[in-house]
């Protein structure tokens, strides 16, 4: 994983990714920097140790199609994305460093984790918003905003609104020149704080989406949960919320998880806690959180084994 995660960080997966026909190790080394003989060193050692998805013939490097359709990516993202948290473990453990002050995880390749993995939901939800013609969508925690950039693409003619307070992910966000997109820089939880920068022609033609985001105003306990859930609804009631969530599963359940979902969940939920985040929850809690709120339950539509949608009235 770490030689995977350097080719990344050094832009040599993309630039095989860019050169499908192969390309040569000096070639990398000389367009992108770097030193030729580790360049190869490290090609090489992922030839021989994953030969699914690399390979090389008369000394050109080839990245194979189904590396970029795998798992592998959003693995290769989520430990960039923790190195440092993972890094700093025993330091986390023994109370010598503190999460959030010497200790951060990466936003900039969390979004692009998080993507990875929950792209898969992404059809449910264009089809929720066909059925019901929505006019404008609002991505709470937009990250890097690919949610909204598949909108703009799939469903053209939406106002489409990303919220994102964490700076790397930002940054990334206001690159894009999509126009159909506004990008407002504001915290999820005090919506109260970047109201007037969203301008809404008809709240009940609006959808807030929440994807592997409410989660996170657990850490607190459910009252922060319930303060946040109640300022949406005194602002934009009359509103429909579809909150994505991953499922959250007792010590006893994961035992028994298939071993494609295990290994991804037992990673996600140990990271939570480290890092300052409320815990995944089960479907059945969720259900029991949003029907103790201000917030109306509509429906569960279908999802991932992993995930699921809720349909809320705000």
């Amino acid at each position: 994983m770490k030689a995977l995660c350097s080719a990344q960080e050094t832009g040599i997966l993309e630039y095989l990714g860019k050169n499908t026909g192969g390309v040569s190790g000096e070639d990398i080394a000389s367009n992108l920097s770097l030193d030729k003989n580790i360049v190869e060193s490290l090609l090489d050692f992922l030839v021989v140790n994953l030969p699914e998805f690399f390979d090389k013939n008369e000394g050109l490097y080839i990245v194979k199609r189904p590396f970029f359709e795998s798992s592998t990516q959003n693995s290769i993202y989520f430990a960039l994305a923790y190195e440092d948290v993972l890094n700093n473990l025993p330091s986390l453990l023994r109370k010598e460093k503190k999460y959030g002050v010497e200790v951060e995880r990466s936003g900039k390749y969390l979004s692009k984790s998080s993507a990875l993995h929950n792209h898969h939901t992404w059809p449910e939800i264009v089809d929720y918003i066909k059925e019901h013609n929505f006019q404008t969508i609002v991505d709470l925690g937009c990250g890097t905003g690919d949610l909204l950039k598949h909108l703009a693409i799939t469903l053209p003619g939406l106002q489409l609104v990303g919220i994102e307070n964490n700076t790397d992910a930002a940054n990334i966000s206001k690159e894009d020149k999509n126009e159909n997109i506004k990008f407002i820089k504001g915290d999820v939880a005090t919506p109260e704080t970047w109201l007037e920068d969203l301008s809404i022609k008809s709240i009940e033609k609006t959808l807030f989406i929440s994807v592997t985001v409410w989660h996170e105003f657990l850490w607190a306990g459910e009252t922060e949960l319930q303060k946040v859930s109640s300022k949406y609804h005194a602002l934009y009631k009359g509103g429909t919320f579809l909150m994505v969530e991953k499922n959250g599963y007792s010590l006893n359940s994961l035992r028994l998880l298939p071993d494609s979902i295990k290994d991804v969940t037992s990673v996600y939920q140990m990271v939570h806690p480290i890092t300052n985040q409320g815990m995944p929850q089960s479907p059945a809690v969720w259900r029991s959180l949003i029907e103790s709120s201000e917030v109306s339950l509509v429906t569960v539509l279908p999802a991932q084994p992993d995930m699921s949608i809720f349909v809320c009235k705000l």
